[in-house]
């Protein structure tokens, strides 16, 4: 959309969308709700809040999904960037290969072509998060508990012993995917787990248990409970037929 740029008293009908690249669940609605609160205490004169009131639906909040393991930066990677490029960057990261968007079509006045450069565009981006979360996120978690449990410090050396490798795959294979496609998942499920497995495997880019096991009591609720509740529910319904 356009850049919304208003005086005192002046209101145009200009189409703008807010798109968050937070990678948290429902980014487009939370930052509504934070636009919403946070223009509750601005003056009753604000431009902007005149002009969100007057005009709800010339703006919108689309929501995105992005992937991509992205491991604290450590000395290694740092050393590395700076022999390769001659810059001593504090804060150099690594990265996996792999990268998904997945971006919710819902802008206000067009968009750019965004699935030139491999950004998935979609009417409903929560299938793609649930997926992520149940299948990615747990495992990725499951690993680094069972990992640590066994002496590794490291994710790929945990999936490496293949009692914890067999232990995700059924995870994924017999408790998630049943699951999501019950529910009708535009996800292709099976590749998908297949190609989690062969990220979580990877020796280029490493990744602590420590890092992926912090506030893993914040994580169970949202990536292993509901899976856990959605099988319990199933089995009711079974037995009621």
């Amino acid at each position: 959309g356009q850049t919304l740029q208003l005086e005192p008293g002046e209101v145009r009908p200009y189409a703008v969308s807010v798109l968050s690249c937070d990678n948290v669940a429902h980014n487009g609605e939370h930052v509504r709700s934070g636009m919403e609160q946070f223009l509750a205490h601005c003056p009753a004169d604000c431009a902007v809040r005149h002009y969100l009131q007057q005009h709800p639906d010339m703006v919108t909040y689309p929501s995105c999904m992005v992937d991509r393991i992205t491991p604290r930066p450590t000395n290694d990677v740092r050393q590395r960037v700076r022999m390769r490029v001659g810059v001593d960057d504090p804060a150099a990261l690594s990265a996996e290969t792999f990268i998904q968007w997945v971006v919710e079509d819902k802008f206000a006045n067009g968009r750019p072509p965004l699935e030139r450069v491999g950004v998935e565009i979609t009417d409903d981006v929560a299938p793609y998060e649930k997926a992520k979360l149940r299948i990615l996120n747990a495992t990725h978690s499951c690993i680094a508990w069972a990992g640590s449990l066994l002496g590794t410090e490291n994710v790929h050396e945990g999936l490496a012993k293949e009692q914890v490798r067999q232990w995700a795959h059924d995870y994924i294979t017999l408790a998630v995917i049943p699951v999501l496609a019950r529910q009708g998942s535009p996800v292709k499920l099976e590749p998908y787990r297949d190609t989690v497995l062969e990220r979580f495997s990877s020796t280029c880019v490493v990744d602590s248990n420590e890092r992926v096991c912090m506030d893993s009591l914040v994580k169970l609720p949202g990536f292993i409970v509901p899976t856990i509740r959605d099988i319990l529910q199933l089995q009711q319904q079974q037995e009621k037929q």
